[in-house]
């Protein structure tokens, strides 16, 4: 065995040396980490260890990083990062921080008062509404992983004003109320989906977190539409 003694530096990687013994192994064993991986910038009152907001936010981002599994602040990092985001395309004060503020409580599922309320894990325990825990493996365009995590939360990122914005499917007060003064010559227009394109089924492909991070598929279905309409 060839020893060269010298200082390899990897920036912003995490690297492991593996020692084995030849001859209790055919080849190269396969390998699985559980990582923390990158940390991100959160609200300055965000603790997002317990999943909860403290007072009213003033806008600022807490100095140190943090690691947190909310999709709305690794989209933020995402955007505003100048070495592997749009950082060094578009200005910090050009990114929507307070719409996706009220999206990262939205994700954490927090109470007015920004205290963890959690949904069902349907295992007797809660946990955030949204979550995001993803390893980029591959090359991918960063528009595409913009959009992809947005997906996470129901949302879209769009640019408007020389600005970026977000906005996401969640319960909102009414924008309009219509009422009869509203119609013109007292005619609505109604349309629908076509038949073949009302699903009444879904596979979901997810990982499973409570068992070593496999992957799963969980077939749901309207069984009452079913029966209506097959």
């Amino acid at each position: 065995t060839e020893i060269i003694d010298s200082k390899f530096k990897y920036p912003n990687s995490a690297y492991f040396i593996t020692a084995i013994d030849a001859r209790g192994f055919g080849g190269i064993p396969n390998r699985q980490y559980n990582l923390k991986l990158l940390q991100v910038k959160v609200p300055e009152n965000y603790d997002a260890d317990v999943k909860e907001y403290n007072g009213i936010w003033g806008g600022e981002f807490d100095p140190l990083l943090r690691w947190t599994d909310n999709p709305a602040w690794i989209l933020y990092d995402l955007i505003t990062s100048k070495r592997y985001g749009l950082g060094q395309y578009i200005d910090e004060d050009k990114v929507d921080k307070w719409d996706l503020y009220k999206i990262g409580r939205f994700c954490d599922a927090v109470d007015g008062n920004g205290t963890f309320v959690g949904v069902s894990d349907l295992r007797g325990g809660l946990e955030p509404r949204f979550s995001c825990n993803i390893l980029l493996q591959d090359k991918t365009k960063l528009f595409d992983s913009i959009n992809m995590i947005a997906s996470l939360f129901r949302g879209i990122v769009y640019y408007n004003n020389s600005e970026i914005n977000f906005v996401d499917d969640r319960p909102k007060l009414p924008s309009a109320l219509f009422t009869n003064a509203n119609v013109k010559d007292g005619y609505f227009g109604y349309s629908n989906y076509k038949r073949d394109e009302q699903y009444n089924s879904i596979e979901v492909l997810y990982i499973d977190r409570f068992e070593n991070f496999e992957s799963k598929m969980e077939y749901i279905e309207d069984e009452e539409d079913i029966r209506r309409r097959g």
